[in-house]
């Protein structure tokens, strides 16, 4: 799942995850991938990378301040 315009800037990676929803894998930071540490702080322009499950997407797009993402396998 990649998310991107997200409101929820200058978070540390930690305080955005769901402990067995929702889990970041990589930031895109000025087109450089990072794999971030639990106290990776996000910035405007990053994009997210991440797996969630399908039951807490509602949830997530509220913690992260999104109104749509970019890929969702369901609908594939």
């Amino acid at each position: 799942m990649r998310f991107s315009k997200i409101r929820a800037t200058e978070s540390k990676i930690k305080e955005l995850e769901l402990k067995g929803e929702f889990r970041i894998s990589c930031v895109i930071r000025n087109s450089e991938p990072v794999i971030p540490e639990p106290d990776f702080e996000l910035q405007a322009e990053d994009q997210i990378f991440g797996v969630v499950k399908a039951s807490a997407m509602e949830k997530l797009k509220s913690t992260l301040g999104v109104s749509e993402h970019v890929y969702n396998p369901t609908s594939v």
